[in-house]
């Protein structure tokens, strides 16, 4: 696609100061006139946020920004999915995620506001890659099924993982296979400089700084697997059906589960694609990550339940096989098969709150299916 539009999608309860940085950002680039940012307040968002929307209107960005008011009675006509998108949490973004799947954007980009697009060159344009047409890409296999994509980065200490990397899989050193494949790019996760996204354990173990990207970016072959998040992703139109920022909060086993709905969502998102025939690259483009304040022994502490079940989830789908003709299609049969599998118990943390969470899980994603089927007016549940 030669002029793609662009969504952008951030929730926020800060002041708003990076609006400056990407209005600059996509002056600079040239695409101010096609693109849109959709900020997602909260309940506990300030009031100082309107004055950095008018000053980055003023510098030429389009934004949306709903009250708490619109963002009711826009999820209300939805259906379902409004009771999976909590108040106070990370997965307001969802709001913003299905108004800019209305609004017709080819490129959606999900950013944190931490994420600063301050680095040299292009950002938004390497975004761009996911509204490609399929083409011959060289593509990178792992011979043990799993690909760190923070190898790609210089980092100190030398080795780090990104948060949702399974811990059985953390000591490999698998060999890696180059080879040509014909296909589209459907997923793009830019990483990050500064701070990496890594898990709070990998935090309290050491301070971690990212300085560079080692040299080009990876197309991931559909037989490799990696965690996608939500900071700095560009999800091609077509897969936002199976796109949603999975709630947290849930009490598993006496432990409060939070920070693994994006890791979710990109392991239910890369099943999908892979099922479909759509490719995974990391690499660029770059953010610089100035982490918000983080209490990371709490951080640790609700990452437990996530890390845990996510080592048997990945497990399974390494060796489930999905069925479905487009991504809503194959999102379905994913939350069905997921049921299924929950339902075998397959390890001792999947008591019953474990099995309860799955199932609420399940069910937003039934409930995204649907959503997603009402803006393109279709009916719910076909």
């Amino acid at each position: 696609m030669a002029d793609p539009r662009f969504a952008i999608v951030v929730t926020t309860i800060g002041a708003g100061e990076f609006l400056d940085i990407y209005a600059a950002k996509l002056g600079e680039e040239g695409l101010l006139d096609r693109a849109t940012m959709i900020v997602i307040i909260d309940r506990k968002t300030p009031a100082a946020i309107h004055d950095a929307i008018a000053r980055a209107r003023a510098a030429g960005l389009d934004i949306r920004c709903p009250d708490l008011t619109e963002q009711d009675a826009w999820l209300a006509r939805l259906g379902a999915i409004h009771g999976f998108i909590p108040w106070n949490s990370d997965a307001r973004r969802n709001i913003g995620y299905l108004m800019a799947y209305e609004s017709g954007a080819d490129v959606i980009v999900g950013i944190d506001d931490d994420n600063l697009c301050e680095l040299p060159g292009p950002w938004l344009g390497d975004h761009a890659v996911v509204a490609a047409p399929a083409a011959e890409h060289r593509v990178t296999r792992s011979a043990s099924g799993w690909y760190n994509p923070c190898a790609l980065l210089e980092t100190d200490p030398a080795i780090v993982h990104p948060r949702g990397y399974p811990y059985a899989r953390r000591n490999e050193q698998p060999a890696l296979v180059e080879q040509a494949l014909h296909g589209r790019i459907d997923v793009n996760a830019g990483l990050w400089l500064g701070a990496p996204d890594i898990d709070a354990f990998s935090h309290l173990a050491a301070p971690v700084d990212a300085r560079s990207l080692r040299g080009g970016s990876v197309v991931l072959d559909p037989a490799s697997w990696a965690p996608v998040n939500t900071q700095n992703t560009a999800i091609r139109r077509e897969a936002m059906g199976a796109w949603w920022f999975a709630r947290m909060g849930a009490s598993i086993n006496g432990l409060r589960i939070e920070r693994f709905g994006d890791i979710w969502s990109g392991y239910f998102l890369i099943a999908c694609a892979r099922h479909l025939g759509g490719l995974v690259r990391f690499g660029t483009p770059l953010v610089m990550h100035r982490r918000n304040s983080h209490d990371i022994g709490r951080d640790a502490l609700h990452e437990l339940p996530g890390i845990w079940l996510t080592e048997d989830i990945v497990a399974w789908l390494h060796e489930h096989e999905l069925s479905g003709g487009d991504y809503v299609e194959t999102y379905r049969a994913l939350a069905d098969g997921l049921d299924a599998f929950a339902g075998t118990r397959p390890g001792p943390f999947w008591t019953a709150s474990a099995l309860d969470f799955i199932g609420s899980t399940t069910g937003g994603m039934r409930a995204w299916a649907d959503a997603i089927h009402t803006i393109d007016g279709r009916p719910a549940g076909s």
